[in-house]
């Protein structure tokens, strides 16, 4: 008789329940069933104490500056880096603009730090906190700055900070902008090697692992066919045995290694032109079983076969006796390890 309905039915009040009248209203119960919820009548939403914070409130998405907290992620800090993540955001910083997007990991032992090759990051050793350490490297630059005319006519030699040996190549009167005019004389084609004798010099050895390093530019548009690197002979033309970029007027830049007459090539697709300076560098490693070529810094492939065993000298060729025909050479650079 007391259920709902019956003749002496409780109401809520008899039991302390609210009325199913006040579900969902102001000052009433919020209802249970999936499809309430709670209404600004029920619930008072703002900014004051004792109101709730909407889903819509721009609180939730203001961009406020953290709380400086790098201590944190210090070795030993509540939210410390792992060396992975350090390891990411090292990759990240030695990736280059039009260069590759992933690099992957190499062998790194301890004590060295990362440096990038091509596409991966492989260990390098220090060098004691010099930039040149002649008891592991040999090493040679010259940037060629000189004050005086030094022409090479026939077949000279001319001393900047090393001797050279030149035919045809010549450079300004009082020009110190350190810029060697390898061009021809209508007599003889413009050539120079490292050697202040008449005869070819060749020191760098790749089995070493040397890492050639120049700074060129096309010189006038004259046909003819111009070389700069290492060789076991002068590149007044392809020398039996060599390591070196190679490249017509307006033609592309390719990277060449002879040994025995017998070459491999690789294209860099970057074509030369007049007065337009590129930066190449050649990087043997693995005793001499791998030349990576370089770009402008950008690594354009590796050339396995045909890398050869005989030492090498420093050289350039300017491709014809026209002078017009020729190279600008601001710089070279070679290591290797002794």
């Amino acid at each position: 008789t007391h259920a709902s309905g019956g003749a002496d039915a409780l109401t809520p009040g008899d039991i302390g329940a609210e009325a199913t009248v006040n579900k969902n209203v102001a000052s009433g119960y919020a209802g249970l069933d999936a499809s309430s919820k709670l209404t600004g009548s029920q619930q008072v939403y703002g900014t004051a104490a004792n109101t709730a914070c909407q889903g819509n409130d721009s609180r939730l998405s203001d961009a406020r500056i953290p709380t400086a907290h790098k201590d944190t992620h210090k070795s030993g800090g509540g939210d410390a880096l792992t060396s992975g993540d350090v390891v990411e955001a090292i990759g990240k910083r030695l990736q280059e603009s039009a260069g590759p997007t992933t690099l992957l990991m190499g062998a790194v032992a301890d004590g060295e730090y990362l440096k990038r090759s091509g596409t991966s990051l492989i260990g390098g050793t220090p060098s004691g906190g010099s930039a040149f350490d002649p008891e592991s490297n040999s090493e040679l630059y010259e940037d060629f700055f000189s004050t005086n005319a030094q022409a090479g006519g026939g077949g000279t030699s001319i001393v900047y900070s090393h001797g050279w040996r030149v035919a045809g190549a010549t450079q300004v009167a009082g020009q110190t902008n350190g810029i060697l005019l390898c061009d021809g004389d209508a007599t003889n084609q413009g050539s120079i090697f490292q050697s202040r004798l008449s005869t070819f010099n060749p020191t760098w050895v790749v089995s070493k692992n040397p890492i050639f390093k120049v700074r060129w530019a096309q010189k006038g548009t004259g046909a003819g066919t111009r070389r700069i690197g290492l060789g076991d002979a002068s590149l007044t033309g392809d020398p039996a045995n060599g390591i070196y970029f190679r490249h017509t007027a307006a033609g592309n830049i390719i990277a060449v290694c002879r040994t025995s007459s017998v070459e491999s090539t690789l294209d860099t697709l970057v074509a030369a032109a007049d007065a337009t300076y590129h930066t190449g560098r050649l990087v043997v490693t693995g005793g001499g079983t791998n030349v990576e070529v370089f770009i402008d810094g950008v690594s354009k492939g590796n050339i396995t076969t045909n890398i050869p065993t005989a030492s090498l000298g420093l050289t350039a060729g300017a491709g014809g006796t026209a002078t017009d025909t020729g190279l600008n050479i601001d710089y070279f650079y070679c290591k290797q390890t002794r």
